[in-house]
């Protein structure tokens, strides 16, 4: 339940940053290394996020 509600917020975060992950780690808090780990860890890849 709680890797959901994580995986949840993780996309969230890189929905509204539009896969920045810099940006989304600042909205989170969180160091950008941190994040990147967080994403790998759910298989969430920031360039699904990217807007052409």
């Amino acid at each position: 339940m709680l890797q959901a509600f994580e995986r949840g917020q993780l996309l969230r975060l890189m929905s509204e940053s539009a896969g920045n992950v810099s940006s989304a780690a600042r909205l989170a808090g969180k160091e950008r290394r941190a994040l990147g780990k967080l994403l790998k860890k759910h298989g969430i890849a920031p360039e699904n996020f990217r807007h052409s």
